[in-house]
């Protein structure tokens, strides 16, 4: 039996006996027979747009083969804004990966499994919490403001993001990145956009499709803490470094004994091991349905997500159904229902993560964390694991529907080509969040297990409840035109969009109730309560959308596109803006003296192209226009013995506001070789985003007397490089695909406020985004001499000590102070460079995906706990990195001296404690069996398969403390997660 890549049977594949003239093709169910007498037999199958197979047959009466499709370039199409277009015409910058690649990522949100899989699409994954995903840029920054990409789905603009979107439901996923592409989406492109589809229905019999896996989730990399006695003996260390005396009476307190010492070697608590698990397990289960007629088609799918966390009572659920249908009405109508439903559940303790690990940090390791009568020990401060068990609560609930009711008219009868389109597109998102916070005791005992004192950690037993609702609709008609004139194709497209989007918000607070077993608001006291509510617009637009696609004899291209946008966050008489955009594409490869041209046969396509345009950005808030108030509650007149509420002014109006512009401009060349074997992809770019709304605070001396507003001065050009290269190959019974992808991107601020008399380090004009200012070390000084001589033995007004960071006289002016900082790195936490490798091998029935993500230019600074030791007066434990502190006897430390609470000489930004944070990621691994044979027909099972899958398995790293994608260089943050799986795929 012969079936594609879904399990589905393949019709009219010829089956031949290699070297005879025996051949035979399949049946409508993929089935073929085939009689030989040769010994040792070689089937060749061949099929029209897939890859030809050599199956040795190997004395089997029975053999199932999957035939791989081989996507031409002449005719893949392409996802773009209203529209799809073959990739051979297309003249703007877009990136596609399709939902197969994206689905094979085990992970539990899908914007973890984009970035640096296309070029100009990176991605930081810096909080690893149950149903987290990662931040997305394309082309890196281009703005002060929002640089978050607009997101459609089918169509259809969202504003929930895509990464709770089931990766079993999607078709493809494209990216549009230059203006030509983008264009069509006006003032919400500069940042590009990016176009989910989602699967549709097919003609053939049901396919029904079964995937699930199971696995187990533990942290990446996270730096572990000082055991008791590390901690004891650097704290003594510590004490010492600062001139206390352990013979002295009055300082012994201060100092562990080496009893003490000697005991914390067996004793002592390891709190990241009481307070977190060593794995979570999370599971995930997906459910579809595909099929149809010539008059009806559909695709069904329900999914399942459960995912805990590495401490108790944190977790994820996510529920997703989807229903896609197209119906054929008649031969000219076809009308569509999309319908999705979505509920996520988050569940969390009433701290959050970022306190619980802070605790764990803290809290030392000489204080035991419970008695053997089960209490919780007093640690004096907090205790996390009371804080995760005890604490109350902090659940959030969202509940999603989008329906979306579309249909296409041909309108031959009038032109040959012209069609109507429409849709009407219906969303809403209830978003319910429920925290019930608990004080929490600990407890001192004596010898015998008598309580002796009892400590209560945290405020009085709160209940706070918030709901908000928000409904938004999208209209769109449009007229669509396609025809082929000879050597001539034309295509357009007009289209008239409506959106809006309103909501109402309420919440309630409550305190002092009765008792901690009812966590509801009847159930509070009468005092300290507070109550909200309020409806709201959050979105309201109009726009005109326009495009011509032109293409002569195949090689010279043409494309013109524009939106005509409004929206209500401007003034009434200037709310309309004008976004065109135009670019061109020369196939060279179709030319005659380059067809004609023998020694560059193996060249088959070489295209360039370029494009121009204006595109926005309106993420700002609305009606920034009109004159604003504030209620003064608090001061002012007495009446009663109560001051008076009063009216004041709000921030001044600007009634100029407007839209971010951004002139685009791109660049691109494509070529293939050896039919496909190798193709290369490069595009260059280079914008100038202006009218960024800004303050200009920075230079109005503060007796102005009121806020003045955000104004559209400030400027931004960005530039940057993309590249990817792809290889494919099959031969004999081994098929395998490799691809390298490379983006660069970085910027300049060309115009902003920076006041008069600021230091240079501070100032933003000319540099990038984000970069970093700070001190240059010169090392540690290494004795009293060193130190003392070094600028009269003073930095920033205090002494100097052996072990304390040695800085750069930056100003010349003969002392270290705040004026010898200067820029120690032009780029911050985004990451400048991305790159990926994602490849494919199979053979027979193995197979075999892996995807390798990389990221360079990017950095984390080491900051509070990541490079303070012993804060609060000697009592929080440190990060075991600090064991190899300065001392005497470790001079080649790579630590400053220890010391208790902050040591100002050695807490402050410098490139001492700047980290490269640059990475490589064995990102995704799955390796596969398909299992094959009539006992598979006979169980009426189609396909088959059974694998072993994994998430960040492995990492190679620049910065050696935390993971390269942390959060903060202080360590509170929930890490990054690796996860192992096994799965199941069957198809009935």
């Amino acid at each position: 039996m012969v079936r594609n890549q879904q399990g589905e049977p393949l019709e009219g594949v010829t089956v031949a006996l290699e070297g005879t003239s025996t051949a035979t093709m399949s049946d409508a169910q993929g089935s073929f027979t085939l009689n030989y007498s040769n010994q040792n037999p070689v089937l060749l199958l061949s099929l029209l747009g897939y890859a030809s197979q050599k199956i040795p047959v190997n004395n089997r009466t029975s053999i199932n083969i999957t035939l791989l499709e081989m996507v031409d370039d002449l005719d893949e199409v392409v996802v773009v804004g209203y529209g799809t277009q073959k990739k051979i015409n297309l003249t703007g910058s877009v990136a596609t990966v399709s939902g197969e690649e994206v689905a094979r990522t085990p992970t539990n949100n899908l914007s973890n499994a984009i970035g640096g899989r296309m070029p100009g699409v990176s991605s930081v994954n810096n909080d690893g919490r149950p149903g987290n995903g990662s931040t997305i840029r394309v082309r890196g920054l281009s703005t002060l403001n929002d640089n978050n990409p607009l997101v459609v789905v089918d169509g259809i603009i969202r504003s929930d993001g895509f990464g709770n979107i089931d990766p079993n439901e999607v078709e493809s996923i494209s990216v549009l990145k230059d203006a030509s592409a983008a264009a069509v989406y006006g003032a919400r492109a500069a940042n590009g956009v990016i176009l989910i589809t989602t699967k549709r229905g097919k003609v053939g019999k049901p396919l029904l499709t079964y995937s699930g896996m199971v696995g187990l989730q533990e942290p990446t990399q996270y730096p572990t803490l000082m055991n008791a006695y590390e901690y004891g003996v650097t704290r003594n260390q510590a004490f010492l470094n600062q001139g206390y005396d352990p013979s002295n009476p009055a300082q012994a307190n201060n100092f562990y004994t080496d009893a003490e010492l000697e005991k914390f070697k067996k004793d002592g608590t390891d709190w990241y091991a009481e307070t977190f698990k060593d794995q979570s397990p999370q599971n995930q289960h997906n459910l579809t349905m595909q099929g149809g007629s010539e008059s009806i088609r559909y695709f069904g799918s329900l999914g399942y997500l459960n995912q805990s966390g590495i401490y108790d009572n944190i977790g994820f659920k996510r529920y997703n159904i989807r229903s896609n249908i197209d119906a054929s009405i008649t031969n000219s109508l076809t009308v569509g229902l999309n319908l999705e439903g979505r509920q996520e559940l988050f569940e969390a303790p009433s701290w959050d993560a970022s306190d619980i690990f802070h605790r764990v940090i803290n809290v030392s390791p000489t204080r035991k964390a419970y008695y053997p009568s089960g209490r919780a020990a007093n640690t004096t401060g907090s205790h996390p694991v009371e804080m995760i068990r005890n604490s109350g609560y902090n659940d959030q609930e969202y509940n999603i529907f989008q329906g979306t009711l579309f249909f296409n008219q041909k309108l031959d009868a009038l032109t040959k080509g012209l069609a109507l389109n429409g849709n009407f597109s219906y969303y809403k998102q209830h978003y319910f969040n429920k925290r019930f916070a608990m004080p929490y005791t600990m407890y001192d005992e004596d010898e015998q297990g008598n309580v002796t004192n009892e400590k209560m950690v945290g405020s009085r037993t709160s209940l706070y409840e918030g709901f908000d609702a928000l409904t938004n609709t999208t209209y769109n008609i449009s007229l669509n035109y396609a025809r082929d004139f000879n050597q001539h194709a034309l295509s357009g497209l007009l289209l008239f969009e409506q959106y809006g989007a309103k909501g109402k918000t309420f919440n309630a607070r409550k305190e002092d109730f009765i008792s901690n077993i009812k966590d509801e608001f009847f159930a509070s006291g009468p005092e300290n309560q507070s109550i909200d509510g309020r409806g709201y617009i959050n979105d309201a637009r109009r726009s005109l959308v326009g495009r011509v696609n032109y293409a002569f004899a195949g090689k010279y291209l043409f494309e013109a596109t524009f939106r005509h946008d409004g929206s209500y966050r401007f003034p009434k008489d200037s709310r309309f803006g004008f976004f065109p955009a135009v670019s061109a594409g020369w196939r060279i490869s179709e030319e005659p003296f380059f067809k004609n041209n023998e020694s560059l046969a193996f060249i088959n396509n070489l295209k360039l192209r370029a494009s121009k345009g204006l595109i926005g950005n309106d993420r700002v808030g609305a009606y920034q226009f009109l004159e604003s108030y504030t209620i003064i509650t608090g001061s002012g007149p007495i009446v009663n013995g109560q001051a008076v509420p009063q009216v004041g002014y709000g921030v001044y109006p600007n009634t100029t506001i407007t839209w971010e512009k951004q002139d685009n401009t791109n660049v691109g060349v494509e070529w293939s070789m050896w039919n496909s074997l190798l193709n290369v992809e490069v595009d260059y770019f280079y914008r100038k985003t202006r009218d960024i709304l800004w303050s200009k605070d920075r230079s109005v001396p503060g007796t102005f007397g009121r806020q003045l507003p955000n104004e559209n001065y400030a400027k931004v050009n960005s530039k940057g490089v993309e590249f990817t290269i792809g290889h494919q190959h099959s031969f004999n019974e081994w098929k395998y695909n490799l691809r390298l992808v490379g983006s660069y991107a970085t910027n300049t601020v060309t115009q902003i406020d920076d006041p008069a008399n600021a230091l240079d380090f501070n100032k933003q004009l000319n540099r990038p985004i984000g970069y970093r200012a700070g001190y240059e070390a010169l090392g540690l000084f290494q004795s009293k001499e060193e130190a003392d001589s070094w600028y009269g033995g003073k930095q920033f007004g205090l002494q100097s000590l052996p072990g304390d960071i040695k800085y750069a006289d930056i100003d010349g002016d003969g002392s270290i102070t705040i004026q010898d900082q200067e820029i120690i790195a032009n780029y911050g936490n985004e990451p400048r460079i991305m790159y990926g490798i994602n490849g494919s091998l199979s053979w027979k029935n193995i197979d075999l995906n892996f995807f390798f993500q990389g990221a360079a230019q990017r950095n984390i600074m080491l900051t509070a706990g990541g490079r303070v030791m012993y804060l609060n007066g000697g009592s929080s434990n440190n990060f075991s990195y600090f064991t190899d502190s300065w001392s005497a006897e470790n001079k080649d430390a790579k630590y400053p001296l220890a010391w208790v609470d902050s040591r100002s000489i050695n807490n402050r930004d410098s490139n001492f404690w700047l980290r490269n944070a640059g990475y490589v990621r064995l990102k995704s691994l799955d390796v596969g069996y398909n299992f094959s044979g009539d006992w598979l027909e006979k169980i009426k099972v189609n396909k088959m398969r059974v694998y072993v899958s994994g998430f960040n398995l492995f990492t190679l790293s620049q910065i050696k403390e935390l993971d390269p994608e942390a959060a903060t260089g202080a360590g509170n943050y929930y890490p990054q997660q690796r996860n192992y799986n096994l799965g199941v795929m069957l198809s009935f």
